[in-house]
């Protein structure tokens, strides 16, 4: 008889798994709720609009800019509270790749949000948003995997 064990901690799994669903959830949540708010045509967006800002703010761009903004900051907040709990396990290259990860949607967000019109800003915020898709995706993959192991040895 061979004896084949992995070393998964029920409750780390739950770690991962409630965290990722309150913090990236409600980024997820956020910018669903300012994907159905359009945003003021401001900044020569969408095309064709003027290059400068908007004059006043609708109910619904200024419900875009809010939504918008928590989602964000939730999923900021969920790349350092991630760095630090992997740092506490001593997985450091996770740790380092959330961090990393928050620095730069932290960047890009601030950029965006300061209003500036330039391309650089532009493509930066665009850039952060894939990087921090994929944080996302490795991330909801790593938990899965972390949740399978756990779910076969608890039938074991």
């Amino acid at each position: 008889m061979v004896n084949v064990s992995v070393s998964v901690d029920p409750l780390t799994v739950n770690f991962y798994i409630s965290e990722y669903t309150t913090l990236v959830g409600r980024y997820g949540l956020g910018v669903s709720i300012a994907g159905f708010l359009t945003a003021d045509p401001a900044l020569g967006f969408p095309p064709g609009t003027p290059d400068d800002r908007a004059i006043a703010l609708s109910w619904h761009g200024i419900g875009h800019l809010v939504a918008g903004s928590i989602g964000f900051l939730c999923l900021i907040a969920a790349c350092f509270v991630f760095a630090r709990r992997f740092w506490g396990e001593r997985k450091r290259g996770w740790a380092a790749y959330s961090a990393v990860t928050g620095v730069v949607f932290l960047a890009g967000f601030v950029g965006i949000a300061s209003g500036n019109p330039s391309p650089g800003v532009n493509m930066g915020f665009g850039l952060a948003v894939v990087i921090a898709w994929a944080w996302v995706s490795v991330l909801c993959a790593r938990t899965r995997a972390s949740y399978h192991r756990s779910t076969i040895m608890q039938r074991s």
